[in-house]
């Protein structure tokens, strides 16, 4: 029952086409077209990246001067605990709830 189980297999495994060289080397061509952009994602989301590490250091640079001008707390301005008031002209602090 074996042999012939084997048999079979073999014949069946001959039997079936497999793709032609076209094929094959258009689906090579597939996956490294889709390796390519791939990697080309990757590297855009590198570059943002930095670009954006590159606007938060620039935001952090103008909060830490508008802070030191004014004579505020850095840390409290950037949790967002001042508040203008326009009649005395003056940034006063607000209590946190919590």
């Amino acid at each position: 029952m074996k042999a012939w189980a084997e048999e079979k297999k073999v014949k069946t495994e001959m039997a079936a086409p497999g793709p032609t060289e076209e094929q094959h080397k258009a689906f090579i061509q597939q996956v490294k077209s889709n390796a390519a952009a791939v990697n080309l994602q990757e590297v855009t989301v590198q570059v943002l990246g930095m670009q954006y590490q590159k606007e938060v250091n620039n935001l952090q640079q103008m909060q830490a001067i508008f802070c030191d001008t004014y004579k505020l707390d850095v840390n409290k301005f950037r949790q967002g605990r001042y508040r203008f008031d326009e009649k005395t002209g003056k940034f006063n602090e607000v209590e946190t709830k919590g």
